[in-house]
């Protein structure tokens, strides 16, 4: 995906709207390296993966797919989502 140092990313996928199709966007991304660690049993009721990937990547790569994916680790990764999306607010915010 990148050439940044790879490093463990603990993710939660929420469910698709179509059964069987959940799991179809990690496969084309990472293949069969990324591991399912669980299912949640509280809201918000994801399933918990861990995929090894650069963090610029990620950060981007997790935009792509913002509807269905939450970086949960580790928290650097997860705040510089969040600058990107400040930033993208400021340039594409809603109109008030």
């Amino acid at each position: 995906m990148d050439f940044d140092q790879t490093i463990p990313i603990k993710l939660r996928i929420y469910p698709g709207v179509r059964p069987g199709t959940d799991y179809t966007f990690l496969y084309d991304w990472f293949g069969d390296t990324f591991r399912y660690e669980r299912t949640e049993t509280e809201p918000p009721y994801g399933d918990i993966v861990r995929v090894w990937c650069g963090s610029f990547s990620m950060v981007n790569w997790v935009l792509q797919y913002a509807g269905r994916v939450e970086i949960l680790e580790p928290v650097e990764v997860r705040e510089a989502v969040k600058e990107k999306l400040r930033t993208m607010n400021q340039r594409y915010g809603l109109e008030e």
